[in-house]
């Protein structure tokens, strides 16, 4: 029970310390996402209506380029002209850019690298102070301590 009541004298007395951590581990880890060149990627989707009858949808994905992605699409639209397939309408497309990697990744492992050093920085910090009272003591009253 005594090393949980350490715990909550530790918490209570540094919270705004490791909320401090917590917070510049999560601006570290956004700070370190912004400054990575992210591959943009492209993905297409087009509906296509053959013959007025049947309907069906192609989706391209992971496009390095725009063009490339819709150009795909085109080629699936000339090979259905090239079969005969009659009349093929190409009624909706839409393209989407996107980032090949999150946000919140980076976030999350930064804020724990961070909130991991500051509790250890309070316990390293704590072990000191305590190790400079007791000197202090031990000077004061001009006795060495044990292995000195």
């Amino acid at each position: 029970m005594k090393g949980s009541w350490l715990y909550y004298y530790y918490l209570r007395r540094w919270w705004r310390f490791l909320l401090l951590g917590l917070a510049l581990g999560a601006l570290a880890g956004s700070a370190f996402y912004l400054l990575q060149d992210h591959k943009i990627q492209w993905d297409v989707k087009a509906d296509f209506k053959v013959e007025g009858v049947r309907e069906f949808r192609v989706v391209t994905i992971n496009h390095g380029s725009e063009k490339s992605a819709i150009d795909q699409i085109n080629s699936v639209r000339d090979e259905l002209i090239a079969q005969g397939s009659g009349a093929v309408d190409m009624y909706f497309t839409s393209t989407v850019r996107r980032n090949s990697t999150s946000l919140w990744r980076p976030i999350v492992l930064g804020t724990f690298v961070g909130g991991a050093l500051s509790v250890v920085w309070v316990f390293f910090w704590g072990d000191f102070l305590e190790y400079r009272r007791h000197r202090k003591h031990l000077e004061s009253t001009g006795t060495q301590g044990p292995g000195i």
